[in-house]
């Protein structure tokens, strides 16, 4: 990757874009919170053994990891507001269809909707950041963004319950929920979104990498390519440092069994015997 001088700028628009990120993100976690919150009335209404009760998280949280992957690759070479809107259209609306089923599996097969919308939203959120930000703001920005979590986990603990009893039904929040997100998807799609990259100090190339998990697979520092890197390790020729350690080494050893040699031998004799023939044996050159 070359590297060119650029100029670190924030984005025009910086502030107001991420305020509208930590909107989403508050009701990301809200939307997120209201089946833990109303699950007494929800087993009641249903009959729900507790291996029902925890099927409902378990689902939701693995098809939330999974999602994430292809989604925040489609995040680093596609329109990050795009992906936003869409999967704040889509888990808001999925949230609403939630309080309309009527039957566990049915709750069921929302909720896993619902974790594949709620998975877009993270990965493009975080790389449209850094793209606002310089990197001097972008931590401060990132602690404003994630914010969020614990104000939309606590607006969704302290009104659930108070929305549940005014209406006399548990299927009330998930309707009310699903308003201010269907709301916030409409202005994600007015973004103006910057550049990749255009916060950096320096430019990065924007060509996105042909089968990147095979190329960090092939680097010898991870571990995951031990065999390659010994045999070009074992193929690559001894550097001039690596040469003359041989030949000192060699030198000292010839040194000391000489001094071994004259110190045992008859000292009448040593001008007539000849060294043995190991001594006579000059360094290898490397």
């Amino acid at each position: 990757m070359t590297h060119l001088p650029h100029q670190s700028k924030q984005a025009d628009n910086a502030w107001r874009v991420l305020f509208l990120l930590f909107l989403a993100n508050l009701f990301n976690f809200f939307d997120r919170a209201i089946p833990s919150i109303i699950i007494e009335p929800i087993r009641l209404e249903w009959s729900l053994s507790d291996f029902q009760i925890g099927l409902l998280g378990t689902a939701f949280t693995i098809v939330y990891a999974i999602a994430g992957l292809p989604l925040g690759r489609m995040a680093d070479t596609g329109s990050r507001k795009k992906i936003m809107g869409w999967g704040l259209l889509v888990w808001s609306g999925l949230t609403a269809v939630n309080g309309a089923v009527t039957s566990f599996w049915g709750f069921l097969l929302v909720r896993m909707g619902v974790g594949v919308g709620e998975a877009s939203y993270g990965p493009a959120a975080n790389s449209l950041i850094g793209d606002l930000f310089p990197a001097n703001r972008r931590a401060r920005a990132m602690g404003i963004f994630m914010l969020g979590l614990p104000l939309g986990l606590l607006l969704a603990f302290f009104t659930t319950g108070a929305i549940v009893k005014a209406f006399d039904s548990w299927r009330a929040p998930f309707f009310i929920a699903a308003v201010p997100g269907i709301v916030l998807a409409l202005f994600m799609f007015f973004i103006r979104e910057p550049k990749r990259g255009d916060a950096e100090v320096v430019a990065v190339q924007t060509t996105p990498i042909h089968q990147p998990i095979r190329q960090i697979s092939r680097q010898p520092l991870l571990g995951l390519n031990h065999h390659q890197a010994n045999t070009t390790r074992q193929k690559t020729k001894p550097s001039p440092w690596h040469a003359n350690a041989v030949q000192s080494h060699l030198a000292r050893q010839y040194t000391r069994r000489y001094r071994s040699y004259k110190q045992t031998a008859n000292p009448q004799q040593i001008g007539r015997q000849r060294l043995p023939h190991q001594f006579h044996q000059q360094p290898r050159q490397c």
